[in-house]
């Protein structure tokens, strides 16, 4: 004949067993992944909300990067008017020399030759001044920067073609280079006004830069409040489960020598 046993205490404890793993495999997982909200099925409003605040953070770090871009544009701009500058500083004292009436027309001719070399070094520098293939120094219209996140959030730079900068200089002749002077003061105003304008627009643009930089920082803050996993809660958590997990385990298995011990007795 055989003996049928049934422990209420066992199924009980069985029952209570499958909830209190569920909940601590869950807890292991946040602590691994970091995440609280990861599926929809967690809080799909908070899952929603971190995705939004994910978006933002992005979008922000790419708008800071044009920025940035725009700034490292500026710069370069900023060098080349520089360097072009230190050559028109060269070419007027050249004219300022050959403009003197004891020179000679071969004094003057051997000046023309040096003030030649240095045209072409500024046209050579006006062409070769491009960021990522822009042109900065012979180029009209603008390059639009996204600055924000939105549509319209942008920030404008206005290009000036400088091509011709003191061509018309003429060393070879104390009338020409007389009138020179003049004409390489008109390019230095010129260098100068474009150069100012390039440092402001990279100043305006550090600013830009900062500004959505903290905001970026803020939303991923608001970020990792809705979605990441308290550690410090969980790891309590999970604390707290194992204890419980194992007191259910030694429960069960105290029921089951008690049912053990009593079907020996049966038996005996």
């Amino acid at each position: 004949m055989a003996i049928t046993i049934q422990s209420t205490l066992s199924s009980t404890n069985s029952n209570a067993i499958d909830p209190s793993q569920r909940r601590l495999n869950e807890t292991m997982e946040r602590i691994a992944t970091g995440v609280r909200i990861a599926q929809a099925s967690d809080n799909a409003a908070m899952l929603g909300l971190a995705t939004s605040l994910s978006t933002e953070v992005r979008s922000y770090n790419m708008a800071r990067q044009n920025a940035n871009d725009g700034i490292a544009m500026a710069q370069v701009g900023q060098t080349d008017l520089q360097s072009v500058q230190d050559d028109l500083q060269r070419l007027r004292e050249l004219a300022a020399q050959a403009g003197n009436g004891i020179l000679t027309d071969d004094d003057r001719a051997n000046i023309q030759l040096e003030a030649a070399e240095i045209k072409e070094q500024i046209a050579q520098t006006i062409e070769g001044s491009q960021f990522n293939e822009n042109s900065i120094l012979n180029s009209t219209g603008s390059i639009s920067l996204q600055t924000g996140i939105d549509e319209g959030e942008t920030t404008d730079i206005q290009l000036r073609d400088l091509n011709g900068l003191a061509a018309g200089v003429d060393l070879s002749t104390q009338a020409g280079a007389q009138a020179a002077l003049s004409e390489i003061d008109s390019a230095l105003n010129t260098t100068s006004d474009y150069a100012a304008y390039l440092g402001s627009q990279a100043n305006g643009l550090e600013g830009v830069a900062d500004r959505v930089s903290q905001i970026a920082i803020n939303s991923e803050a608001a970020r990792s409040r809705v979605q990441d996993a308290n550690m410090a809660v969980e790891m309590a958590s999970q604390a707290s489960e194992t204890v419980r997990l194992q007191s259910y385990m030694a429960v069960r298995a105290q029921a089951q020598q008690m049912a053990a011990s009593t079907i020996t007795q049966l038996l005996s």
